[in-house]
């Protein structure tokens, strides 16, 4: 099972599909390929949700800047959750029509 979850970790390194490589890494506990991951992707906004994905787990990177640890350690939870929220327009109660 680990030699394909491995070979599944390099096609999505390869493929430069890192949420999914992250996920096999999380999986494959495997604190090295999770630094790997972050090293290889130069996308600022899916770092962010890189970090969203390890805050949940529980799991430390190091060498983050500032905003990605707050996020990976969920201190910034609910201020995005609302932000969120606010976009979608569901912040106000609706009734029934």
């Amino acid at each position: 099972m680990e030699k394909t979850l491995k070979t599944a970790f390099d096609i999505s390194m390869k493929s430069e599909v890192y949420t999914c490589a992250l996920r096999l890494a999380v999986k494959l506990d495997k604190d090295e390929l999770v630094k790997r991951v972050f090293e290889s992707c130069q996308d600022y906004n899916v770092k962010k949700q890189l970090c969203f994905q390890i805050a949940r787990q529980r799991i430390i990177v190091p060498d983050l800047d500032n905003e990605l640890n707050k996020i990976a350690s969920n201190s910034m939870l609910t201020e995005y959750f609302l932000k969120f929220a606010t976009e979608l327009g569901i912040l106000d109660p609706k009734t029934p029509d």
